[in-house]
């Protein structure tokens, strides 16, 4: 054993040429050697492998299920619309509506066909797909 570096005893009297060792670790690896005798006496020295024999793990190996990839695009759709409201001059008004879509559309405000983006008037907000326009103190 490579490990222990400690020698055990297999086979002994075994008259064939070959042999198949059983109960060794997996995953250890061994050094073997061995002797030969004859009717004249023993050997003087023993065949040993100069390299160990690893016993490997046997590969396991993980096959992930194919699964077909899955289109989740959308165009955009208000789920929630804008609707009209009475606003009192002065003070600040604010609306608000619910759109979805994949990928995440891009969201602009318009004003008589105006882009309300660059006036300080206005201020814009879009949370997980809900739309405010506040308009600051509005006036006839």
């Amino acid at each position: 054993d490579k490990k222990t570096m400690e020698w055990f005893t297999v086979l002994e009297h075994y008259r064939r040429t070959h042999c198949v060792v059983s109960e060794l670790i997996i995953g250890n690896g061994y050094y073997f050697r061995g002797f030969s005798h004859n009717m004249v006496g023993p050997s003087d020295k023993a065949a040993t492998t100069k390299e160990p024999v690893f016993i490997p793990k046997p590969g396991i190996t993980y096959e992930p299920p194919n699964y077909k990839a899955l289109d989740f695009s959308e165009a955009p759709s208000f789920t929630r619309p804008l609707v009209n409201r009475s606003v009192i001059a002065g003070y600040n008004a604010i609306l608000c509506c619910a759109v979805r879509g994949s990928p995440k559309p891009k969201i602009s405000w318009f004003k008589n066909g105006l882009d309300l983006g660059e006036d300080a008037r206005f201020r814009m907000f879009s949370k997980q797909g809900v739309l405010t326009l506040e308009i600051r103190k509005p006036c006839p």
